[in-house]
Formats: structure tokens, sequence, C-alpha cells
């Protein structure tokens, strides 16, 4: 069984849409892309397991400066969009994985309850027989009660399984959240760091899903 992350390793948060939502604030769009943009943000993020570190870095990068990233990064209503930006090869991979590889999937992602819908609506996987690719379970933390780096989201990932199975890892793209999330679980962690930032050699790095070897 392989256990994925949703956010920057099947779907980004759209630049276009964060420009509209802070455009009173001075957000202009990006000289960079969605993925870029998101990567540079969570590095901010895991330096101090602090959100508005992830919102600041990310108003930032849409030419925010001064007060004006401090009132942003304090206000969540303004965070509060799905996420709309599909990673494509992350999806082919996912599929293959799940079609051809035979591998059992479970979602364990921090959100608000939304993040099956989410996923549905982008065209990435649903739980269940359906068009996309199938997933045994979508762990929520809204709906678990708990978010990473708890123990207790990857928990019930476990109790959402029948029977014992073989946890191959956990694919994430933050080093506060997922590897050190997966850890405190036992589970292996897999680090999604496209953008080399990660110095840390005691776990396993790729720059996508569509990069992963289950059997490596």
């Amino acid at each position: 069984m392989l256990l994925l992350d949703v956010g920057g390793v099947l779907l980004l948060p759209a630049a276009r849409e964060a420009v509209e939502a802070l455009a009173a604030w001075g957000a202009r769009p990006p000289d960079t892309d969605d993925a870029t943009l998101h990567y540079e943000a969570v590095y901010a993020f895991d330096h101090s397991g602090d959100i508005r570190a992830y919102r600041r870095a990310y108003a930032h990068g849409l030419g925010l400066r001064g007060a004006a990233l401090d009132s942003v990064a304090a206000t969540s209503a303004l965070w509060r969009r799905p996420w709309s930006v599909p990673i494509p090869p992350a999806v082919v991979r996912l599929r293959w994985l799940v079609a051809e590889g035979g591998i059992d999937v479970v979602i364990v992602s921090d959100s608000d309850g939304t993040v099956a819908r989410q996923l549905e609506d982008n065209n990435v996987c649903q739980v269940g027989a359906g068009p996309l690719a199938t997933v045994l379970a979508v762990c929520d933390s809204a709906e678990v009660g708990a978010s990473k780096p708890s123990p207790l989201i990857f928990e019930a990932a476990r109790r959402a399984l029948s029977g014992p199975r073989r946890i191959i890892g956990h694919v994430g793209d933050s080093v506060y959240c997922d590897v050190e999330g997966a850890r405190r679980a036992g589970v292996v962690p897999i680090h999604v760091d496209p953008l080399d930032r990660c110095q840390q050699a005691d776990h396993r790095h790729v720059t996508g899903l569509a990069d992963l070897d289950v059997l490596a």
C-alpha cells in the first residue's frame, strides 16, 4: 500500500485565483509557474512549521511586500480556496500504479473536509469504482480529527484497510508534515522535492510522483 499527500503531489493551488483573492493588497501574476511558487512556499514553511510562513512566501511571490504580507498571512479566510491545478504526470502515474502496478493507494491530506471532492472535480482519483484512478480511502484531517505530523492521521489510513498490509511509504512535499509525520507513524517517508532544496540525506527524495519507483 502507498500513502499519498495531495498538495504538491497531485494538486497545486492556482496562482491566478490567489492573485484575484489578494488583488486588494497589490497582488500581481507571478514571474514563475504554479509549481515553483508552491514549492518555494513549502520550503519556507518547513523551516518553521507555521502555515503563515507558507502564506508569506506565496504572497511574496505574487508581489506583496511589507505590512501586506503580515496581513494576508494572518487572514485564514483568504486562503480557503480549492486547489485546482492537477499535476498531469502525477495523475498519469497514479493511474498506472493502481491499474497496472496493482498498488493500493490511500490519500492522507491536511484539508478542510473537501479534499475527496477536489480530487474528483479535477479528474485525479475517486474512492470506489469510476472513470478515474481508484483509491481505497481518503483520510482528510478535518474528518479524522488529526493533522500531520501527528501519527493519528496515518493510523486512520491503516484502519481504512481490510487486514494487515505492508505500507511501501508515504509520499509528500513537506519535511515538517510528511517526512516527520511518516516517521512518527513508522512509515517510510518519500519526499517530493522538485527544486532540490532539501539537504537531509536521511530520507528518500523524488522530483514528483511520476519519478517514483515503488520497487526502489
